[in-house]
């Protein structure tokens, strides 16, 4: 059996910048730089031309950069990690123009591998791996259980990127509908077990898409545009705290109140710096930083995917965010029905989790480009087998 290096490279280079933040140390992060260094050098030796979806990734993160070094808050550290996001999607999209369907099987293999890991320590120990005490003061602190992903709210996006990979390979015959059916059960399982009542939700929205894909009705067609502004709507009355109306609804299913377990008093302080820097942001901030900032222990960040991107780049660096959430749905038009309704759940379980969790790292990225590609596929499935790059590069070569 004939391994090639850039697959060899590939698996080597999605566990090492996937591994979850906890594993990290010295020999990690050595190994990291490398691999997204080789990862470069493999771009600039074949003359990579990013796709659309690579450029605006690009525009927001360099854009970010900048306004952190307007705001003097720019490290090398920040400047480096940030530029690995673009690194990564960038050659995870030019392997997949040169052989999409490898790619692709390795996606799901890696990706499987550390979700299957993930399950059995949910499954072994369904009262945490470890725990993480959070020092909220000398006279009050918190225990959190802890698994190979980390805290309960850590899974979901691991989770709906595996349902996507999985679904995806099905799809494409790479799979057994069996197989396919058991990685979206022990999903469902991982979530349920950990009790996150936010992934509880998602998960559950994306299984119902994956149920009902091929018994949708033809005759619906969705209006992407309709939905961003019926989904902003909402976020915004949650986010400003406008929520009476969702009161008894919340602790009717989670038994919680409306402060959503503490985030909205962390919202509230977040709207008030955003009011100080609203177009532009305050730039990339660190734990630390937003530590000291919010001035909450278990704060490291705004608790929402959406009031992180206005905190950080303001109107300018949200509109950027949305422009790479609306490029996956301006394509749902041209996709297959199955597809289109399958991946419409899938992005609204996203978008869900976004109000509620600061989520926008290597696994999002991932789930938004194999959205993009598979509506490509089901568009044209010759893509699959080779990319127009591939062919480009052949002749490049020879």
């Amino acid at each position: 059996m004939r391994i090639s290096i850039k697959k060899c490279f590939l698996i080597a280079y999605l566990i090492i910048m996937l591994l979850p933040a906890h594993f990290s140390n010295a020999f990690i992060g050595a190994c990291n730089n490398i691999f997204s260094l080789l990862a470069m050098i493999m771009l600039f030796r074949h003359k990579y031309r990013p796709n659309k979806f690579v450029r605006i990734v690009t525009y927001y993160y360099l854009f970010l950069l900048m306004m952190t070094l307007i705001s003097g808050t720019m490290t090398i550290n920040i400047a480096v990690y940030n530029i690995k996001y673009i690194v990564f999607i960038a050659c995870i999209h030019m392997l997949y123009q040169m052989n999409p369907s490898s790619t692709l099987k390795t996606l799901f293999n890696v990706i499987f591998l550390f979700v299957f890991v993930d399950l059995m320590t949910i499954l072994l120990y369904p009262n945490g791996l470890y725990t993480t005490v959070t020092e909220y003061s000398q006279w009050s602190s918190a225990s959190v259980a802890n698994w190979f992903f980390g805290n309960k709210n850590n899974r979901i996006t691991w989770e709906l990127l595996m349902i996507c990979l999985a679904t995806i390979c099905n799809s494409c015959g790479y799979i057994k509908k069996t197989l396919y059916c058991c990685i979206v059960l022990s999903c469902v399982v991982a979530v349920f077990m950990t009790k996150s009542s936010t992934s509880i939700v998602a998960i559950v929205i994306t299984v119902i898409a994956v149920i009902l894909k091929k018994y949708q009705p033809q005759n619906i067609n969705i209006n992407w545009k309709v939905f961003f502004a019926l989904y902003a709507g909402i976020a915004a009355l949650v986010l400003v705290g406008n929520v009476g109306f969702l009161s008894p609804i919340i602790y009717q299913l989670f038994g919680k109140d409306v402060t959503f377990t503490g985030r909205a008093s962390t919202w509230v302080t977040v709207i008030k710096y955003i009011k100080e820097k609203p177009f532009f942001g305050w730039g990339i901030i660190t734990s630390d930083q937003a530590i000291q900032m919010i001035s909450k222990a278990s704060a490291v960040n705004a608790h929402s995917q959406w009031l992180q991107v206005l905190f950080q780049g303001g109107i300018v660096g949200l509109l950027i965010f949305v422009t790479i959430i609306s490029e996956c749905f301006k394509k749902l038009n041209f996709a297959k029905k199955e597809t289109q309704f399958f991946l419409f759940g899938l992005l609204f379980s996203l978008l869900l989790v976004m109000i509620f969790e600061v989520e926008m790292g290597f696994t999002v990225l991932l789930i938004l480009f194999l959205c993009c590609e598979y509506i490509n596929i089901s568009i044209d499935g010759s893509r699959l087998h080779k990319g127009d790059f591939a062919v480009e590069y052949e002749k490049s070569s020879n």
